[in-house]
């Protein structure tokens, strides 16, 4: 039924849609300051100021850029200077000036941080086979090859103690540990050792997690809207309790080396993130995916329905200044890997 929905609002649209050409109405428009920053707790405050531009004009960076801009920072109602750490707790405001045009500003808290815990890890391998060289070798140059394709799963529980309404996103990846056991740089090229293993971490299925659909209204579900690539939600759910996230991945793959096989080579897997963000910062990521990934966004398109306004909290109406401050995990599958592997 949800199907024959769709098929019969796809039709109606393409029903209602004609020929259209684009008409430039002259208006003025006087260009104004733009703001834009991440502040993450443990850094130091960047600031990127600019100027809005008629959205007719193609342009480049040196184009819009404000040479003459006069930028203070204040935190907790104190001027800082340019190498200030933003912490936990920071109230951040931006306030800039520009003889040229005029003036901006922006507040924002930085949150902060909210641990959690990962549990139930599983591996469940779909597919496996063997390789007797790497693909693009010499043969015989890199001897057997095993090669697994699995689903992933892990639970991660998210404490809430604050009755204030929290903002979070949910931003993990994958990745290979050996760099950290072996204690190599991240700038190192030299891949000889730690190559001899990998993994790509899949894809994550966000559309599984109900707490990721939770943006979206009645209308955006029954269009066939998905939070496809979703990793932010609030705490209304669970406002002073708990929450756990049911995270999968689908269609991992790791392979190995066999004939150079060492323990740590199991180690590969993903760090998980949790992000808590500034209210800002989930209007703009809610803002982004109408525009990007909705149902809505494809009518608008077509004429079908009005235009999405965009999201600032700059005095202005242009730019965004959020806040952040992350926990992370690290979540290794060696153990389950070793058990996977036929040696």
């Amino acid at each position: 039924m949800g199907v024959l929905k769709n098929i019969l609002i796809a039709s109606a649209g393409l029903l209602s849609t004609g020929c259209y050409e684009n008409v430039d109405i002259p208006f003025e428009s006087k260009p104004v300051l733009c703001l834009n920053s991440l502040i993450a707790a443990g850094e130091k405050i960047e600031v990127s100021v600019t100027h809005t531009w008629d959205y007719s004009q193609e342009v480049v960076f040196d184009d819009i850029k404000v040479d003459d801009a006069i930028v203070e920072i204040y935190a907790n109602d104190r001027l800082c200077d340019s190498d200030y750490i933003a912490e936990e707790g920071d109230r951040i405001r931006i306030y800039v000036t520009s003889a040229k045009y005029g003036e901006a500003s922006a507040e924002v808290t930085v949150p902060y941080a909210v641990d959690f815990n990962v549990s139930n890890l599983r591996l469940n391998v779909v597919d496996r086979w063997k390789l007797p060289e790497s693909l693009g070798s010499q043969e015989g140059e890199m001897g057997e090859c095993r090669y697994l394709m699995m689903n992933v799963s892990a639970d991660v529980e998210i404490t809430d103690d604050s009755s204030a309404i929290n903002y979070f996103e949910f931003r993990p990846y994958s990745k290979n540990f050996i760099r950290d056991i072996l204690g190599i740089p991240d700038d190192d090229d030299n891949t000889t050792y730690y190559a001899n293993s990998g993994y790509i971490g899949g894809d994550l299925q966000t559309d599984m997690e109900p707490i990721f659909h939770e943006h979206m209204d009645a209308f955006e579900s029954m269009i066939g809207s998905t939070p496809y690539g979703v990793g932010f939600f609030t705490d209304r759910q669970f406002d002073g309790g708990s929450y756990t996230l049911h995270i999968i991945y689908k269609d991992a793959r790791y392979w190995i080396r066999m004939q150079e096989y060492a323990p740590e080579l199991l180690n590969v897997g993903y760090v998980f993130r949790l992000y808590t963000v500034s209210e800002s910062y989930y209007n703009w990521s809610v803002y982004r995916w109408y525009t990007v990934d909705s149902g809505m966004s494809d009518l608008v398109d077509i004429g079908l329905s009005d235009a999405i306004w965009g999201y600032s909290n700059v005095s202005t109406g242009a730019g965004v200044v959020a806040a952040i401050a992350c926990r992370s995990h690290n979540v290794d599958l060696s153990d389950l890997l070793k058990d996977q592997i036929d040696f």
